[in-house]
Parts: C-alpha cells; structure tokens; sequence
C-alpha cells in the first residue's frame, strides 16, 4: 500500500511486519513436515517481507516511513529510550539485534549478495515487540485523523488475523483440492 501521510504509511509498513511475522510463524508451527515446496516458499517470502518492512520503520532515519518522521526532535530521545525500557534492552544491543534483521534484508531480501554466508534466519521477537510499542507511540499522535481502515488496538486486530490465517493453513490440509503439489 503507499500512502503520502508519513504516519499513516509507518503504521502499515507495521501492520504489514506483523502480518507477515504472524503468517511466518503460523507455517512453521502447522505445516511442519509438509513436502509442498509451497509452505517453504511462502515462509521465504514472509520472512523477506518482515525484514522490508522492519527496514522501512527501524533502518535509516532518513526514510519517510522510519519513525523519527513521526516525532518532533526534542522527543525523539525520550521515545527511544521507552522502546529500550519496553524491550528490556540496551541501545548497543538494539543496534546490534537490528543489524541481524537489516542484514538479512539488505543481502538477501532486497538485494542478492552472492558473497553472503547467511548464519541463520532472523528472529523476529524483540521486532515484534518494538512494532507493537511503536504503533502505540505512532497511534497516539495519530489517531484522530485516521480511518477506519487502520485498527486501534493491534491485540485485538492480530488475535483475530492469527486465527483466520491458522484456519486457513488447516482447512487446506483438509481439503485435497487445495493441496498443492
């Protein structure tokens, strides 16, 4: 989706991560063992997608979706360091937990770096812990002018997308004519 209003776009460049990290992870969890090229295909895929659009939040401040677009400067310090307190982590390991998802992104998900060794796949569970307190700060300022296309209460919204994305990973196991071989 594009949108000109930077704050509505971060909160879909958010969205957007946790739908995939939740379709990611809903996979791994149900379609385990499957042979269907299909579920390792679509796990690349999710796990590419979160690491965009992670970067497009988290990665140069530069960006007009990155989240210091959203904040005045002199507030900027105090926000980062909320996230820091809510993540339980310090801003050297931030940057250094962030630069695992970034790398991924940058050699593989966007770019073919045919030098890379990747050591392993990102995890996502801090990201998503910071998407969640970033669309709450983003949300706040935001939120009286906005749609009702974009949800208020992200709990509530992932409970319900996690359910029917499970439903729907079952359901074609269930129905042969859904399998995809």
């Amino acid at each position: 989706m594009h949108f000109r209003n930077r704050k509505i776009a971060q909160l879909w460049c958010l969205i957007q991560f946790l739908q995939a990290v939740h379709v990611k992870r809903a996979i791994a969890e149900l379609a385990t063992g499957s042979k269907q090229d299909f579920w390792s295909y679509l796990q690349g895929l999710t796990t590419d997608k979160a690491s965009i659009e992670f970067a497009k939040v988290f990665d140069s401040t530069k960006d007009h979706t990155h989240w210091t677009q959203s904040f005045d400067k002199s507030s900027q310090d105090e926000i980062r360091e909320k996230l820091f307190a809510t993540l339980k982590i310090s801003s050297a390991d931030w940057d250094t937990y962030r630069g695992t998802i970034l790398d991924y992104r940058n050699q593989l998900a966007a770019h073919h770096d045919t030098d890379t060794m990747v050591a392993s796949y990102p995890d996502f569970t801090i990201a998503v812990n910071a998407a969640f307190f970033m669309y709450k700060e983003i949300w706040k300022i935001t939120h009286l002018h906005l749609d009702a296309s974009i949800p208020d209460d992200l709990g509530e919204y992932f409970d319900t997308y996690d359910k029917k994305i499970r439903q729907s990973i079952r359901k074609s196991f269930k129905e042969p004519d859904c399998m995809i071989s």
